[in-house]
This record gives C-alpha cells, sequence and structure tokens, in this order.
C-alpha cells in the first residue's frame, strides 16, 4: 500500500525489515537504534550517486562526510581533521600514533617508539638512525651493527672501519 501520513511506534517498538526481520529500527526511550541482526551487511548508499552521505552528531555540525566523487572527510566539533584524496590523505592537526612507516619507491621513514628509535632508509642503501638518549649513528645498510658513523649523546664520533664493526677514528 501507500501511505500518506507518519507512522508513529512507541518506545522499545521496532520497525523490521526482511524475512527475518534483519533491520530493526527502533527507540528505546533514551538511545535510537538501526541494528543489521541478519547475516551480510548494513550499506547506506546514494543509489544515483548525486548526492553526498553525513554523519551528524549534531544539528549543523558532521562528523563523517562521504561525498559522491568518493572523497571522504573525518571531523572534529565541526572542523575536519582527515580527508581522503586520489592520492593518499590528508591530515590537519597533530597525529599521535604508536608507530609510523613512511614509505615511497625512494626511501622509508620509521619511528618505533618500542626501541626509541627514529629510523630513516634510502634506497636500502644508507641507513640514519636517531635513538633514545640522543645517540645518531649512519649506517650502511639496513643493519643496526654496519655503522659508518655514530655520535654519541655527550658528543664523542667514531668513524668506522669497512667491516662497520670497529670503530677506527675516534674523537
Amino acid at each position: 500500500g501507500t501511505l500518506t501520513g507518519d507512522v508513529s511506534h512507541g518506545d522499545n517498538v521496532k520497525a523490521k525489515f526482511g524475512t527475518g526481520d534483519d533491520l530493526q529500527i527502533y527507540h528505546d526511550g533514551s538511545h535510537s537504534y538501526i541494528d543489521n541482526v541478519g547475516s551480510g551487511s548494513l550499506i547506506i548508499q546514494d543509489t544515483d550517486g548525486s548526492g553526498d552521505i553525513y554523519i551528524k552528531p549534531k544539528s549543523g555540525q558532521t562528523a563523517i562526510a562521504a561525498y559522491n566523487d568518493n572523497a571522504v572527510t573525518l571531523a572534529y566539533s565541526g572542523d575536519v581533521k582527515l580527508s581522503t584524496t586520489s592520492t593518499g590523505i590528508d591530515v590537519t592537526g597533530t597525529v599521535v600514533a604508536d608507530g609510523l612507516t613512511v614509505q615511497n619507491a625512494q626511501s622509508n621513514f620509521r619511528f618505533r617508539p618500542d626501541a626509541q628509535t627514529l629510523d630513516m632508509e634510502r634506497a636500502g642503501s644508507n641507513y640514519l638512525r636517531f635513538a633514545s638518549g640522543g645517540n645518531l649513528s649512519i649506517n650502511k645498510a639496513l643493519s643496526y651493527t654496519d655503522k659508518a658513523l655514530t655520535i654519541d649523546a655527550n658528543g664523542d664520533i667514531s668513524f668506522y672501519e669497512d667491516t662497520g664493526t670497529t670503530p677506527k677514528f675516534f674523537w
């Protein structure tokens, strides 16, 4: 049939959809719910692709936006903090992470908080490490023992021989 007016449901009365009541929409008196209780995914889509999809915790304040050009933004208090782009993401603000690896075809950059080090590698051949306590080492390969130069936090400088294991010049 065709409805021309509103359908009102009391608290905890569910609007159920699907043969097994797979989709349920209701309000419990305090909170509103959309439950996907069946198998499969809950998909929210604009089928003709002309509109955008917004999640708004407050009126006029978008937290998540999925645009019809495939861009997605995440916002905090209405201010966009993360945006997807055709080449990756854009972040506005400070990034706090348990670890970080930045890679491209030419170099890698790693922050390893477990070892309290910052490592930079250039095409797998040169390796730079800032270690906890202010030590700096330049290594000849992706190895912590194949050193070329170290500068300790106390100012001592060591140059290593060709195997990278024994300092041959020390200042």
